[in-house]
């Protein structure tokens, strides 16, 4: 005896494979129905960390750097042979897979000393999550003159 999903609007499976039974009823002719099914499955999401930080040194004191965005995958996901990784400016464009960076071993920062990208993981599934990535640029005073002789 099976059950009906009373809300099926907030149906949540307890199986990762599940086989959904429909019976219709004609309102007009009660005695009449039909039944069907369908498989639902779900797949796992990607395991990331959500935030990942990298920082650079600036070379000429104006908060930009060159930075290969690359450098931070393994922090943002341990399984790199199954997922996809892409970077992204805004996390709108992420999580929709639009107008990915296209120079991810040669980023710049466009925001001075800081600036917060985005990685999209996916997998095989289709299934993605998002991590953020701050880019830190560290900026010294020492002038370009400065030389120091040790003996």
């Amino acid at each position: 005896l099976m059950l009906p999903i009373t809300n099926p609007s907030v149906y949540q499976n307890t199986t990762a494979t599940e086989t959904i039974y429909v019976q219709m009823t004609n309102r007009a002719q009660a005695i009449c129905t039909a039944t069907t099914s369908f498989d639902i499955e779900v797949f796992a999401l990607p395991v990331i960390n959500a935030i990942v930080q990298l920082d650079q040194c600036d070379d000429d004191n104006d908060g930009i750097s060159t930075f290969n965005l690359n450098e931070v995958a393994n922090e943002i996901t341990t399984n790199l042979t199954a997922n996809t990784i892409t970077f992204y400016s805004d996390l709108s464009d992420a999580q929709n897979g639009l107008n990915p960076i296209t120079t991810v071993a040669t980023y710049q920062n466009t925001t001075p000393s800081s600036q917060t990208l985005y990685a999209r993981v996916e997998n095989v599934n289709a299934c993605y999550r998002t991590a953020q990535i701050n880019i830190n640029v560290t900026t010294t005073q020492i002038p370009a003159s400065f030389l120091r002789t040790i003996y």
